[in-house]
């Protein structure tokens, strides 16, 4: 603490030549004035910035009439202040008081005043000073400060560069404190940010804050309060916030200790009266289909006793993007529950990160790839309808061996040991004018959780099957051809169309798996 502040809060100390007596008895002393019985009274209790008056009585027991003279201290070590006294003209057997008027501290302290060669002290303890909502504390330094307007909000939207949501932790509301304060001293700093909090939570001190706006609360639209801003001849208003237990409501107070010494100078008493408070429980699917929209149900039920706005976001992070999915409110009746449905989508496979504020729930979203009967299409993002099939008529997709055109005639290919070919037609087309088809490699067959994946044919150009079904091999580099286009797959000789999987997975560079389908027999 500076000196000069201190020293200011032992107030203004000022004589008056008030006089008083006590009974006259007889002098106890010959020669010169002495003096006993010296008193230092007054209030024992004061509120910080009230005037208050302390009187010194001494008693002359000596053989002559005279002045009283002392020095009258208070504060201790560096900060001890001293006062001199006389009260003039006390009659020989004869009390005198004196008057020092107009005393005050903008502190909250104890002050001990002290004359210490007669062993005099009184003490008076200065105590917060109590302020109801709307009125305004003056310190004789040249602070002023007004607490007008209270709000509770579960959570705020704060308006900047982009719109955030800040929420209360579970079992917290956050209490938005409305102030209008100046300062007139030549202090240049005459706040700091940890001066001002409540009697129950923790102040909302991120350093973002000062750039934003919040939307209307208590109606009033207005902007964070930074203390740090505040200069000599410089009032500013706006909200200040806090996170306090709903528990805490019924007493909560604000409060401004100048000195951090934990007794604060004034206290303002924040009536809440009746709160909503909130109950909220989310809902997520485990898997959605790529493509398909999911729902994250939320569930907002209002167990306080007045009207509330339910704040709201959901944040969406995953393998490409993190992005602000949701900011949105709703109004909630006292006893009344209100449903809330998100929508949730992706084109792509993945695992995506949800998070759902002021429920402050995070979870885990897979979106797979959609199953289709093989026969059945499917249109991926670059709008290429991918129809798939195993075989063809009279023809159940499996053999030993296949046959295909050489410029001489035809070469027979035998499958190895335990294995045979499976043949699958594929159907690709554009549905936007897109030049980009699925390569081969992008289609693959799953068989009892095993990967097998298309077979080249090493044939320079076009391979061209004549045996066991006619037709070319599906090449991506080509325009969709009118005959038959087949991918070829080795798979076990146990291998029924029922066991198989067709799976299309498309590899754009990015990931190994951004998008695709799944194809099963319908049996």
């Amino acid at each position: 603490m500076k000196r000069r502040q201190y020293l200011g809060a032992l107030g203004a100390l000022t004589i008056s030549s008030t006089s008083g007596c006590a009974t006259v008895q007889s002098a106890v002393r010959s020669g010169p004035p002495y003096f006993e019985n010296v008193e230092i009274s007054g209030p024992s209790e004061v509120s910080v910035g009230d005037e208050f008056d302390i009187e010194i009585t001494a008693k002359n027991t000596g053989g002559k009439k005279g002045d009283f003279t002392a020095t009258l201290s208070t504060g201790k070590g560096a900060f001890t202040l001293d006062q001199s006294v006389r009260i003039e003209d006390v009659q020989v057997t004869k009390s005198k008081t004196t008057t020092i008027e107009d005393i005050y501290s903008d502190y909250a302290t104890e002050l001990t005043y002290r004359i210490t060669d007669y062993d005099a002290r009184h003490s008076v303890s200065v105590k917060t000073k109590g302020l109801e909502l709307g009125e305004t504390f003056e310190t004789h330094d040249g602070h002023s400060i007004a607490v007008n307007g209270v709000g509770l909000e579960k959570s705020v939207f704060l308006n900047g560069e982009s719109k955030q949501l800040l929420s209360a932790n579970p079992g917290n509301v956050i209490v938005l404190v409305y102030f209008t304060i100046g300062y007139e001293g030549d202090d240049e700093r005459p706040f700091t940010s940890d001066e001002i909090v409540t009697t129950a939570g923790s102040f909302i001190s991120e350093s973002s804050l000062s750039t934003y706006t919040f939307d209307d609360i208590a109606g009033v639209r207005k902007e964070h309060l930074d203390l740090s801003e505040i200069e000599p001849g410089v009032q500013k208003s706006g909200w200040m916030m806090f996170e306090v237990p709903y528990s805490e409501l019924e007493t909560l107070g604000v409060v401004w200790d100048r000195v951090s010494t934990g007794v604060p100078e004034v206290k303002w008493n924040l009536d809440a009266g009746d709160v909503p408070i909130f109950d909220a429980e989310a809902t997520v699917p485990d898997e959605v289909e790529i493509g398909t929209t999911g729902t994250i149900t939320l569930e907002v039920e209002n167990t306080g006793d007045a009207s509330g706005t339910y704040r709201y976001g959901m944040w969406r992070t995953g393998e490409y993007d993190s992005s602000q999915s949701v900011l949105d409110e709703i109004t909630v009746e006292p006893g009344t529950t209100e449903t809330v449905e998100l929508d949730v989508t992706q084109e792509h496979i993945g695992s995506y990160e949800y998070e759902i504020l002021p429920v402050n729930e995070t979870t885990v979203v897979e979106f797979v790839p959609p199953t289709r009967t093989v026969g059945n299409s499917y249109v991926n993002p670059d709008g290429v309808r991918i129809t798939p099939g195993i075989g063809a008529l009279n023809f159940d997709g499996f053999s030993d061996t296949y046959a295909y055109e050489t410029y001489d005639g035809s070469e027979t290919v035998r499958a190895s040991s335990g294995k045979k070919f499976l043949f699958v037609s594929i159907d690709v087309e554009h549905t936007d004018g897109s030049s980009s088809l699925p390569h081969q490699d992008d289609f693959s067959v799953d068989i009892s959780g095993l990967t097998y994946d298309v077979v080249e044919t090493s044939v320079w150009g076009e391979t061209r099957f004549v045996s066991p079904r006619s037709g070319v091999e599906y090449d991506s580099f080509s325009s969709p051809k009118e005959s038959q286009q087949w991918l070829l797959y080795e798979v076990p000789a146990s291998t029924q169309q029922g066991d198989v999987v067709l799976r299309y997975r498309d590899q754009d560079g990015l990931s190994d798996d951004t998008f695709g389908a799944d194809w099963t027999v319908d049996r």
